[in-house]
């Protein structure tokens, strides 16, 4: 299954046999821990929902804390560059999946009446998402609170709120180019590809640029993976330890898991997310939805989504907690 076929290359330097295996269990993972939290809700939901409490307060901490330091100068950056502040965390992207499901798992604990804790809230997280400089937590934060701020208003409020909603994003949209346009490297970055897009009108390249090389690098992969087809390869993928002119696995998770693992794989992951979407609006759950809508849209643009363990253990307990409350109301709440 983790093996390319004939004429691929391999670099055993960049990857083993243990990364591959290792990346597979990471995707299948969230699933089978949500379907855990659904069997210990059975057993018994009330010391499940008390301990998982301790579990997330205590973790909210910790994430706090490291980002704290990260403000006073310890830590790494996020990015090589220096660009970001990520505190003592391995990858800000990681972190940045952790921040979503702590900022929703912290809204669903504030009573609907306390209005002005949600736009502190909203403010905080945004900052520190901002600070932290990952697109991928920016925008996952700013659209959850868009919609938690439409179902907590009245009708009055949420009338002028869709009016509003362009020149909120397009100040967005000024206020992160402001911060990253400030950090020299992305500066450069940013200027040479825009002259380049001003001259050829390139508008792919302008995508391209906002997902970092993304696009660049689905377009090297889906030539290397024509040229290389197979049903084995569809089937299954080239395998983890293929590199094309010493470039590894784009960092974004659908065509990741679709040209590395195949699509048996690819559809299984899908099924998974799928399901927590339509079993959301089953129960009546807006929030919910929207925070797995969000959750899924993320891993078309960006990586370290599906593969992210250590946000998807809350993000498992978090949808088999309101699942199981089979209700409009949040299970969390208790």
């Amino acid at each position: 299954m983790f093996f390319s076929a004939v004429n691929t290359q391999l670099s055993y330097n960049n990857a083993n046999v243990i990364d591959t295996m290792s990346f597979f269990v990471r995707f299948i993972i969230i699933p089978i821990l949500f379907f855990y939290f659904k069997m210990l809700f059975n057993r018994n939901k009330e010391y499940t929902v008390f301990l998982y409490k301790k579990i997330f307060l205590a973790n909210i901490l910790v994430f706090l804390v490291n980002f704290i330091l990260g403000l006073l100068g310890y830590g790494f950056a996020s990015y090589i560059v220096g660009f970001g502040i990520k505190g003592f965390f391995h990858n800000v992207h990681l972190a940045a999946g952790v921040l979503f499901c702590f900022f929703y798992y912290i809204l669903s604990k504030i009573n609907k009446a306390n209005f002005n804790y949600r736009i502190v809230v909203y403010i905080l997280t945004l900052f520190i998402a901002i600070l932290m400089g990952t697109k991928t937590a920016v925008l996952s934060i700013f659209l959850f609170s868009i919609v938690d701020l439409y179902y907590n208003i009245n009708n009055k409020w949420k009338a002028l709120l869709k009016f509003l909603f362009p020149l909120i994003m397009l100040i967005m949209i000024f206020v992160v180019t402001r911060i990253i346009l400030t950090t020299e490297f992305f500066y450069h970055m940013y200027t040479t590809i825009i002259t380049n897009i001003y001259r050829g009108n390139n508008l792919i390249a302008l995508v391209d640029l906002f997902l970092s090389g993304r696009i660049t690098q689905v377009q090297i992969w889906t030539e290397y993976y024509y040229n290389n087809f197979s049903v084995f390869n569809l089937l299954f993928g080239l395998g983890y330890l293929v590199r094309v002119d010493g470039h590894g696995p784009m960092e974004m998770d659908f065509f990741f898991v679709f040209f590395f693992y195949g699509i048996v794989t690819l559809l299984i992951i899908l099924f998974f997310y799928v399901y927590l979407i339509i079993m959301s609006l089953k129960v009546k759950n807006v929030r919910l939805f929207f925070f797995n809508f969000i959750f899924l849209l993320v891993s078309f643009s960006t990586g370290y989504v599906w593969m992210n363990v250590m946000a998807g253990v809350f993000f498992a307990y978090i949808n088999a907690c309101e699942l199981a409350s089979n209700s409009e109301k949040a299970s969390l709440l208790i």
